[in-house]
């Protein structure tokens, strides 16, 4: 279907189309666009067989008989089914099962408060006013004590989809487990703590490392020292393991059926950390979105031979996959469609096999699903011969009908406007341009897939008749599809949908803005760069609040050039900057650049006429103080060859600490050695609003803040740096409260003993 697709070659020349698992032609799949060119075939057509263990993912009566007559006219078919004793003969034994219920009472938010559209919003505001469970609460304050103890970081929680929180923590591996087990929360309306708590227990990283504060270590030690491993769910599931282990011996052939890929991984450490089950399940497997067709092939042939005999796995192994007869499978989240609970089902193929489900949605029971199948029999049982003719073949044209058949006409090579006007005789002007409840045309579906859909979109856009308002038509949740094709960098959708906006552009202006802010986030150079050729004055313009709310990622209110600083995207800043940006703008973002420590975009910043000695912010904080504090040596090292950064590098902010005074507090030793180097031991003599010196700071040290054995080695470093440097009159200056930095060595609580020897 795919190669067809990619090909378009003309379907007279089959003349036999099979279908397997038809039911996808439903959705947006390659067998939609290989069913629309059958039917639309004026040479004689194909033949063609479909085949399916269901019929549609509906489960209302009425939605689901629309369903079949939209798949009988999609093929031209009409139905035929196996009987019971054929099933039979074929090995099918567990067809007439009823599905053993095995579940535990739910938890978390109540089935009717549940908004899967807001389920990140809705958890933060009940955080925020205390109604979230203990749970969510303990671990909501564990995590932003963690971001807390990072200097400069920015929280992705609020902002970004829970899904790409993990990549934010970086090579902090601690981090990254704490926000995958707060994403399984999120998104199971805070009822998965189970899988929480054990993603938690399995984490193999450390909370010792130095770059976590003494309260986020206290308090992970508490909250994962109190979690437990001895959760019902995951009981019943090693319950049912050990009862079939032990009834089926060396034939046991288990599956377990997953909804999320993180839950095969707690799977198979449930399964593997209890011993009685360890010593009979043979080398576990699991099959999810994230693994390679080459990984699966393999784990496939080792279960079929054997070499393993449990399979975890999410629903891409339900369908596609020649999976062995399981003598047992369960399903350890909800059964959400009668797709999922035909295809899981029929994995049971053995004689006496169970069927087992641990968990159901109230609105939606095993037994809703069960009774949906039966609905699906009777709907064959009474269907008589059927025949539709080609203008009929789509009685309900939806945007990705419209969306696939400008695909299909795109793949054929046609000129877009001699395409454009064949879509609009197939299909209607008014399809063209119809939306869907949220808003979605078929040209913000082609904007955002625009790698794959570019020339569908042209076609699209030339046969809508208000083309021009096509391209900067907002969704209910005001995404444009020029800002969708902004926010992932689709050079070519931009182009196209710019090229479509009138010459003037004074009405799309606004929307060229939003989009040109956006690109910037992606870090497109190419798109900021067409996007300024509209001609905008400046590509700093402020947004207005609720435009910055419909922004994807939360970017606020922020410029282009910031927003490419912050998120590092040194070439669409340069491209920003070539358009010329306000002296201010580009001196705020230097101070981000500096704090973050992007040499690239400090660099670019100072040729633009960055002021690295200006002080911006509370309390008046130059870039160069912001550097030394980040300890960013090398961009520190730039800021310092500029004369108005080397002028900073004495000047102390609102609180009269200067960047060495920073620094030395941070024990950032590189940063000191650069200010050293710079400014020579008159550095010392420098005196914040305490009328301390850096040395009193250096001091300072001793008192807790480097009991860390890591921490300390570094804070006797700087000591031993700035007693080489220092002269006898900075070694005797006393402070605000009459202490030479010896007085202070020697007061402070601790292992003061080294530092003291020093001193005298």
């Amino acid at each position: 279907a795919e190669s067809h697709a990619a090909t378009g070659v003309p379907p007279s020349r089959y003349k036999l189309v099979v279908f397997d698992e038809c039911h996808h032609v439903h959705k947006k799949h390659p067998y939609h666009a290989v069913a629309i060119s059958i039917r639309g075939a004026s040479s004689p057509r194909s033949r063609i067989l479909g085949l399916t263990a269901t019929l549609s993912y509906e489960v209302g009566s009425e939605k689901l008989e629309a369903a079949v007559q939209t798949l009988k006219a999609a093929l031209g078919a009409r139905l035929i089914t196996a009987d019971r004793p054929e099933l039979r003969a074929g090995g099918y034994h567990a067809a007439e099962r009823v599905a053993d219920l095995r579940i535990e009472p739910r938890g978390g938010v109540p089935p009717s408060e549940r908004d899967h559209s807001s389920v990140k919003e809705d958890f933060w505001a009940r955080v925020d006013v205390g109604a979230a469970s203990p749970f969510a609460q303990n671990l909501a304050r564990c995590v932003a004590l963690l971001e807390a103890s990072l200097p400069d970081f920015v929280s992705p929680l609020r902002t970004e989809n829970c899904g790409d929180w993990v990549g934010f923590a970086g090579a902090r591996p601690l981090l990254a487990d704490f926000y995958e087990a707060l994403r399984v929360l999120v998104v199971s309306f805070e009822e998965a703590e189970d899988a929480a708590s054990l993603l938690l227990k399995m984490s193999d990283a450390s909370a010792d490392e130095e770059t976590w504060s003494p309260d986020a270590r206290a308090a992970i030690a508490s909250f994962v020292g109190g979690l437990s491993e001895d959760w019902p769910r995951f009981a019943q599931l090693k319950t049912v393991l050990r009862e079939e282990l032990d009834r089926r011996g060396e034939s046991f052939c288990g599956v377990v059926f997953v909804q999320q890929r993180v839950t095969t991984r707690i799977v198979r450490y449930v399964v593997g950390a209890d011993a009685a089950l360890a010593k009979d399940i043979v080398s576990p497997r699991v099959i999810h979105a994230g693994t390679p067709p080459s990984e699966d092939v393999a784990t496939l042939r080792a279960f079929a031979a054997g070499e393993s005999n449990l399979l975890i796995a999410t629903n891409k192994a339900e369908e596609g996959m020649d999976l062995p007869k399981g003598s047992v499978v369960v399903c350890f989240d909800e059964v959400l469609t009668p797709v999922s609970l035909a295809q899981s089902r029929g994995r049971a193929r053995q004689e006496r096999s169970e069927f087992i489900v641990l968990r159901q949605r109230e609105d939606r029971t095993v037994r809703d699903l069960e009774a949906v199948e039966r609905h699906q029999a009777d709907v064959i049982a009474r269907d008589p011969l059927f025949s539709v003719h080609i203008e009929r073949a789509w009685p309900q044209r939806t945007i990705h009908h419209v969306l696939e058949a400008a695909s299909h006409l795109a793949a054929r090579g046609d000129e877009p406007a001699d395409a454009a006007a064949a879509l609009r005789r197939l299909l209607g002007a008014d399809a063209v341009a119809a939306a869907d409840a949220q808003g979605r045309s078929a040209v913000h579906f082609a904007a955002k897939h625009a790698t794959k859909r570019v020339e569908a979109l042209r076609i699209l856009l030339l046969a809508d008749d208000a083309a021009p308002a096509a391209a900067v038509r907002r969704t209910r949740d005001g995404k444009t599809p020029l800002l969708l094709a902004a926010s992932r960098g689709r050079v070519d959708a931009v182009a196209a949908l710019l090229a479509a906006l009138p010459g003037d552009g004074d009405d799309a202006a606004p929307e060229v803005r939003r989009a040109l802010q956006v690109a910037a986030a992606a870090g497109s150079a190419t798109c900021c760069r067409l996007l300024l050729a509209r001609g905008l004055e400046t590509p700093r313009d402020a947004l207005d609040v609720a435009t910055a709310a419909a922004l994807r990622g939360g970017l606020g209110g922020d410029g282009a050039l910031m927003v490419a600083t912050r998120r590092e995207h040194s070439d669409a800043a340069a491209a920003l900057l070539a358009a010329g940006c306000d002296s201010t703008e580009i001196d705020a973002c230097l101070h981000a650049a500096a704090g973050r420590g992007s040499e690239a975009l400090v660099e670019a910043l100072l040729e633009a006429g960055g002021d690295a000695g200006k002080r911006m912010g509370d309390p008046r904080t130059t870039a160069v103080a912001l550097a030394s504090r980040a300890g960013h040596a090398g961009v520190l090292r730039l800021l310092l060859k500029d004369a108005r950064g080397a002028a900073a590098a004495g000047d102390g902010d609102g609180w009269g600490r200067t960047p060495l005074h920073e620094a030395v507090f941070h024990l950032r030793l590189d940063a000191i050695r650069e200010l050293l180097l710079q400014q020579g031991p008159g550095a010392l003599s420098a005196r914040d609003a305490d009328d301390a010196t850096p040395l009193h700071v250096a001091c300072y040290w001793t008192k807790g803040r480097a009991a860390r054995p890591s921490a300390k080695a570094i804070a006797d470093k700087i000591l031993e740096l700035l007693l080489d440097v220092a002269d006898p009159a900075q070694l005797d200056a006393k402070d605000g409260q009459g202490c030479a930095p010896l007085e202070r060595a020697a007061r402070a609580d601790g292992d003061q003993i080294f530092w003291v020897a020093r001193f005298l």
